[in-house]
């Protein structure tokens, strides 16, 4: 922990701040642990092969271009985070799990939790549904205005996330990182 002078003389560098008015600008960073939810979850679900996928894709042509089917979904088949606001309706919902994989998931793989809110009722500004791939959340903290999911690695596993929002900005502020910090990438539906 830096000394009280230190830390004064690091924040007001170059600046005319006196150590109380420095103290109240560290003080304003705001952490508040958010609580959530694990909605539904598969513990066992692996994303298929990469043959097995586009041979799925590949029986839908009608509805996925040559390009998807190539790509194995695009940036559904390769990001491990998918972050909702608002319910994508049911063709929506159809396409992600076609392309991200989840398409194989088996009636009687997942569980789910009758008292979080279902996907289809969530609504923009007062709630997200987080979906990880491969991922167990630890925790998720408001910092800054900003909501950070810190997560680690699992071999395999599928969960849908869900919390309350404390803000009411039109695009989710959220990062999602690594025990040790590392940011990842998020799809985000807005």
């Amino acid at each position: 922990m830096l000394r009280k002078e230190y830390l004064v003389l690091l924040l007001g560098f170059g600046l005319n701040f006196s150590s109380s008015q420095a103290f109240a600008q560290v003080n304003q960073t705001t952490q508040k642990n958010i609580p959530f939810q694990i909605c539904a979850e598969a513990k066992n679900w692996v994303r298929p092969s990469a043959s097995k996928q586009k041979e799925y894709l590949t029986n839908l042509k009608t509805r996925y271009s040559n390009a998807q089917i190539q790509a194995l979904g695009g940036t559904y088949w390769t990001y491990n985070f998918f972050a909702f606001v608002d319910y994508p309706g049911g063709s929506g919902v159809f396409d992600i799990n076609n392309l991200s994989g989840l398409w194989s998931l088996k009636k009687g793989d997942s569980t789910e939790n009758k008292k979080c809110t279902p996907i289809s009722s969530i609504k923009g500004k007062n709630e997200a549904d987080i979906w990880l791939f491969n991922y167990q959340p630890i925790k998720i903290k408001w910092v800054n205005r900003n909501y950070v999911m810190v997560v680690k690695p699992i071999q395999k596993g599928w969960k849908s996330v869900h919390f309350s929002r404390l803000e009411n900005q039109e695009k989710l502020p959220l990062t999602v990182v690594t025990e040790s910090g590392k940011k990842l990438q998020v799809l985000k539906y807005e």
